[in-house]
């Protein structure tokens, strides 16, 4: 069960890749005061390197006290059950303390999983001779680094620091970059520089690119940092035109109102069921009454399968008009409402930003339209959300109206492709 070769234990029937072999190498190189930076896409085998790692220095030096550091708590119960497990018949583990979450060797040595969650109460550990400071997901977190970075003070661990990226900021994209460019002792193990398609088939990676959201996809599956603003749609030049399939007779609509009279408009977005824009109307200069006269005008027009209207602020307020006035023209129409937060906001911005990545949609060559979708903006607040805005001056509703629409049209049963 377990192994010795060249006087290094390790547990039998781990084979490590080119990759992982890469960091087991580097570590081996620089033993003490290193910085090992590792940036992996998903399904590359990092947490299984890590556990790895974590028991070949555990079992080979005795009496250390290594220490892994992981976003959450759960997160540190599912490594150290999973490194249990690992050892189940191989008499080497002294005791599993699942409450304080420490993994005790017969030869003195001792694994400590810890959260970031913890914040100030990580504070007081001191790394013995030999041991290890390891950050997983590394990205997720920025004030741990410096509460753990001293536990490596007395004697000059050598620090693994591993994450799938996230923004071009932050304490690991920091690290990321001084190991890049060969600085302060920090040493970059980068994933994508080599063929891991044994653990993620291209078929696996085209299925992913085809469901996810592109950025999702950029970050999670490619391993790719992302700019912290910047346009969101990339280049979407590619899916605007006016030329769409006119014999299409099955529509959707997607409406969302103006909130602030002259700083907004009101838009619709009408698509047809191949994902080809055929309409886009937007105003500002209309009232109530007005704006809904317009909307019953295009319902009639198209005869949507479904229209799905914003709820915020005064929309709820719109649509009971809305609902009114087609009772009124004995209109039976199906409507949807759209509560816009957070979440539900940055779930359709990237889709349909995926959508318009893969040319699985068709925008009208609109001159407000380019411009919204030229000025959209990505960022992330203070407390690590992100979000999905118009930058500073400009607006966001034909966007919304289309990414609203596009939103029911998935929910109707059509996939984005």
């Amino acid at each position: 069960m377990i192994q010795g070769k060249s006087n290094i234990i390790t547990v039998k029937g781990f084979k490590p890749y080119a990759h992982q072999r890469a960091v087991i190498n580097t570590l081996d190189e620089h033993p003490s005061g290193a910085t090992i930076v590792i940036k992996s896409s998903r399904q590359k085998g990092k947490t299984l390197l890590l556990e790895q790692l974590l028991l070949r220095n555990a079992l080979n030096i005795k009496g250390t006290n290594s220490v892994l550091l992981e976003p959450t708590t759960a997160g540190c119960r599912r490594v150290m059950k999973e490194i249990e497990l690992m050892l189940k018949g191989i008499p080497v583990v002294k005791s599993a303390n699942y409450q304080y979450l420490d993994l005790e060797f017969g030869n003195g040595s001792v694994i400590q999983f810890r959260s970031a969650e913890q914040g100030d109460n990580l504070r007081g550990i001191s790394l013995k001779k030999g041991s290890l400071l390891m950050l997983d997901e590394a990205a997720f977190y920025d004030e741990a680094y410096g509460i753990v970075f001293p536990f490596t003070n007395v004697h000059k661990n050598t620090k693994i620091i591993c994450s799938t990226p996230t923004f071009k900021e932050g304490e690991y994209y920091k690290h990321y970059e001084l190991a890049r460019q060969g600085l302060s002792n920090h040493f970059l193990i980068d994933f994508n520089d080599f063929d891991t398609s044994m653990l993620l088939s291209p078929e696996q990676l085209e299925e992913a690119r085809m469901t996810m959201s592109y950025p999702a996809f950029l970050n999670e599956y490619l391993g790719e940092f992302l700019e912290l603003q910047g346009t969101v749609f990339g280049d979407f030049s590619k899916v605007i035109s006016n030329n769409f399939n006119r014999n299409n007779t099955q529509f959707y609509m997607g409406i969302d109102w103006s909130q602030n009279g002259g700083n907004d408009n009101t838009a619709i977005a009408v698509f047809n069921s191949e994902k080809e824009m055929v309409r886009l109307v937007y105003f500002n200069e209309k009232g109530a009454f007005e704006t809904i006269d317009e909307i019953v005008k295009l319902i009639k027009q198209y005869k949507p399968v479904n229209v799905a209207a914003e709820m915020n602020s005064m929309g709820d307020t719109h649509y009971q008009m809305l609902v009114r006035a087609l009772q009124n023209a004995r209109i039976n129409q199906k409507l949807t409402k759209f509560w816009t937060d957070n979440t539900s906001k940055r779930r359709i911005i990237e889709n349909m930003a995926g959508d318009i990545e893969k040319g699985a949609v068709q925008i009208l060559d609109d001159t407000e339209m380019k411009l919204e979708l030229a000025c959209y903006e990505l960022e992330k607040t203070p407390g690590g959300k992100i979000t999905y805005n118009a930058k500073k001056g400009y607006k966001d509703d034909c966007i919304m109206a289309s990414a609203i629409c596009l939103d029911i049209m998935r929910k109707s049963g059509y996939i984005i492709r």
